[in-house]
């Protein structure tokens, strides 16, 4: 992975003990937690672990992630996941429209 990459936050599940929140472009598993290994002062969140809203912009890097933005309401950083694929479908559509 590189340095940093940024995903764009997908809807969070949880099939039992397990939660998963997943970039909504590419997949990339932003978090994946057995909620039984989890406490918290005071209630616990809905899901039974803490998740990013759904279209939240996490930059991800060594060593931990933080929010950097909300698609749809702030500009698009450069560094996301869904850069090469946006770029090939530039260059499809370049090449079907010459």
């Amino acid at each position: 992975m590189a340095d940093r990459i940024i995903h764009i936050a997908g809807e969070p599940i949880r099939v039992g003990v397990l939660g998963r929140q997943l970039c909504a472009f590419c997949g990339y598993a932003l978090q994946s937690r057995n909620v039984r290994h989890l406490s918290f002062i005071g209630p616990a969140p809905k899901m039974g672990f803490s998740t990013w809203k759904v279209g939240a912009l996490v930059e991800v890097r060594e060593g931990g992630a933080s929010h950097v933005g909300v698609l749809g309401e702030d500009p698009v950083p450069n560094g996301g996941c869904w850069e090469s694929a946006l770029a090939e479908a530039v260059a499809e559509e370049a090449v079907g429209n010459g």
